[in-house]
Formats: C-alpha cells, sequence, structure tokens
C-alpha cells in the first residue's frame, strides 16, 4: 500500500467512527492529507505509512 492508497484507506476509517472526510488533493494542500468534519470542527490530519523491515539475527 503506497501512501496515496493509504490516505484512500483512512478516509472511510474516519467516517466509520462518525467524520466526514475528504482526502485532499496531492499538491498544494499544505501537507494536509484528510479533512475531518465532526461536531462544527474541522480537523487537519496529515497521514504517514512507514514500512521498517527487520531481519531475523
Amino acid at each position: 500500500m503506497d501512501g496515496f492508497q493509504f490516505e484512500n484507506f483512512l478516509g472511510p476509517l474516519f467516517e466509520s467512527h462518525g467524520y466526514s472526510a475528504v482526502v485532499t488533493q496531492g499538491t498544494g494542500d499544505f501537507g494536509t492529507d484528510l479533512t475531518l468534519r465532526r461536531k462544527g470542527k474541522k480537523i487537519a490530519v496529515q497521514a504517514k505509512r512507514y514500512i521498517f523491515y527487520t531481519s531475523c539475527s
């Protein structure tokens, strides 16, 4: 799953918790990946997805 797929995964996840979620465009969004709304509040989300590989020693 790349970063864009992760952002699109998070939208429905937040919606399942009662938020209205909009995934922002890829550029010109000042770092905001999703915009959430709930109970009159607006929340900007910056999503990060990292993969760490570990090896058995």
